[in-house]
């Protein structure tokens, strides 16, 4: 064999071995997808909760969400200039500000608002809940009821 095509078989050696090689790069390390981090759901529930709960509602009395779950709890006789009681007024505008965010991001929420054990029926389960294949970030906070056990509301985000 002349030195020539020595030379050339060497070079075509090596290209074959960089090909192979960055293939073997792009298989490994481009196609796989970061791990999904738990913090981001944590914190944007734990947030979207803080400026939930303060929101003020300004068809019914200028009361806060906070101020109409405690109502719907306690009496359910605060009555909106929309017509609606406590209850209806606080799973409508949580169900409207769960859609507005987490809907328009085509996430899947779940909001509950329970005291102790027992349910309150308007607001248990707003929005869809998790399935069991799905993982969730939680978040709650608790909204004090002046002389019993303070209500639980409770978000989970879907991943």
């Amino acid at each position: 064999m002349k030195r020539s095509q020595t030379e050339i078989f060497g070079l075509a050696f090596i290209v074959i071995l960089l090909t192979m090689g960055i293939f073997f790069g792009l298989f490994f390390f481009v196609g796989k997808k970061p791990p999904p981090s738990k913090g981001v759901e944590s914190v944007l529930a734990a947030n979207w909760l803080n400026a939930a709960l303060n929101t003020v509602d300004e068809e019914c009395q200028d009361a806060t969400l906070r101020e109409l779950y405690q109502a719907c709890a306690q009496t359910n006789t605060l009555l909106c200039s929309t017509g609606d009681k406590a209850c209806q007024r606080a799973a409508f505008v949580s169900q409207s500000m769960l859609d507005s965010t987490f809907g328009e991001w085509n996430r899947q929420f779940n909001i509950r608002v329970r005291q102790g054990d027992n349910q309150i029926p308007e607001l248990d389960d707003v929005g869809e809940a998790c399935t069991l294949r799905q993982s969730r970030e939680t978040k709650t906070q608790f909204v004090a009821l002046p002389g019993q056990t303070p209500l639980k509301v409770r978000l989970d985000l879907c991943r």
